[in-house]
């Protein structure tokens, strides 16, 4: 299956935001993005960091309060540990 970034205007269409202001929620916060795809090594960390549809604004939180927070669709393993 081919994946890609959403384009500028789609981003605004569907949650109102430009690139880089993309929280990393789904519905029911943007009932118009249906997927959530969340790593499975992101519980290996204690806290989680993203910005708050704002580049001037950022949220941290437990990872295990992040993920009681959203609802993934998906829970993969894409992300690798950085070696040396």
């Amino acid at each position: 299956k081919k994946m890609r970034f959403a384009a500028p205007e789609e981003m605004t269409a569907l949650a109102g935001v430009v690139p880089g202001c993309m929280p990393p929620f789904a519905a029911p916060v943007f009932p118009d993005i249906p997927l959530l795809i969340v790593s499975t090594r992101l519980s290996a960390f204690a806290t989680v960091g993203f910005n708050a549809a704002y580049h001037e604004k950022s949220i941290v939180l437990s990872s295990e309060d992040y993920l009681s927070a959203v609802t993934p669709t998906h829970l993969i393993d894409y992300s690798t540990q950085k070696v040396g």
